[in-house]
Parts: structure tokens; sequence; C-alpha cells
């Protein structure tokens, strides 16, 4: 196998489909996006050549040699793709610098998940497209689960995202703690 990607599946196609017709169909091409644990790099590949500068970040050191041993010799896509071999909860972007992020498949490997919404949040430019993946739900939780690193808060089961509204959560916790600032200030 040539350096493809080793998690090929229809599921997995079709997701990475679904992710890429949302971006071209609702961001202008030159869009920045992070590609938030980008893996071996198939979606940063394919963003990169629908004229999209993509981020990839991964913390596996590996996965971002696979990607960068897929665009060495592609002129296009070194520019069109940026790695970054860093963890998510260490990656330095600047406030409001992506059009799009996509944390597909990676956030119930995050021991503090909500510190890495928040950051996912900050990075993100107002009006810009905040796309989240995670497995379905906690029946199907195996031995495969614990191998590749999916966490369980103690004592709550299976982490479920299909309740929460990440974007509207971390806007009211953002309010929540200027509004506590503004009566610090008002206090001196």
């Amino acid at each position: 196998m040539k350096n493809k990607d080793l998690r090929s599946g229809p599921r997995h196609f079709l997701r990475l489909y679904l992710l890429e017709r949302l971006l071209v169909t609702n961001l202008p091409k030159g869009s920045l996006i992070l590609d938030a644990g980008s893996g071996g790099g198939e979606f940063s590949i394919r963003l990169a050549k629908r004229g999209f500068k993509a981020y990839a970040v991964d913390r596996d050191k590996k996965s971002c040699d696979i990607l960068e041993s897929r665009i060495r010799d592609d002129e296009f896509l070194k520019k069109g793709v940026i790695i970054e071999n860093t963890s998510l909860e260490n990656v330095d972007f600047s406030s409001n610098f992506f059009d799009g992020v996509v944390c597909g498949e990676v956030i119930e490997h995050i021991e503090d998940d909500r510190s890495l919404l928040e950051k996912l949040y900050d990075v993100l430019k107002p009006g810009g497209i905040l796309v989240l993946s995670t497995p379905l739900e906690g029946k199907g939780w195996d031995g495969w689960d614990v191998i590749v690193g999916h966490l369980i808060p103690a004592g709550t089961g299976f982490r479920d995202y299909r309740e929460i509204e990440p974007i509207k959560m971390i806007e009211e916790e953002k309010k929540e703690k200027e509004e506590k600032e503004e009566k610090k200030v008002k206090k001196k």
C-alpha cells in the first residue's frame, strides 16, 4: 500500500465527502482551514486541491511524516498544506485566524475536551464554520476504543456530544467570564 489512508471504508469516505462538500459550498477558495487532528492528511490534501489553504495539525509524528511524503513532490500541494506536528492543546494560532475548523473523530481522545472546544472557537473567525464529528454513541464501545484512546470521564459513561451546542456553550461561558471581569473592574 503506497501512502494510502489506512482508515479506508465507506463511512470514512462518506464523512470526508460530506465535510468537503460543506466547506466548498460555504467558503470561498483561498479560505484558511484548520484540519485539527489531521492524521495522514487525506482531508488536508483534498482541501488544498479545492483551493483552500489547509493547516494540518497532528500530534503524531508518523502521521505528519506520511503527509509530508504525500505532498513532497507536488509544488501545488506544498503551498496548499501547512503541516504542524504538535498537540491541539499546544497549537498556537492567532484569534479569529481560520475561516473554517474541522475536528473529525478527535475530540473524544482529548482529556480536557471543553478547553479544546474553546481553543477551536477562539481561532475561528466570526461567522466561520466549525465542524466536529465524533463516534456515534457508546453502544458500539469495545476493546478497539480503548486501544485507539477514546476517553470516558470517570463515572459519566460514554462521552455523548449529541445534546450539546458547542458554540453556544462556549459563547455563554465567555460572556460569563467577561461579566465577572467587568464586576471586578467596577469594584476597584
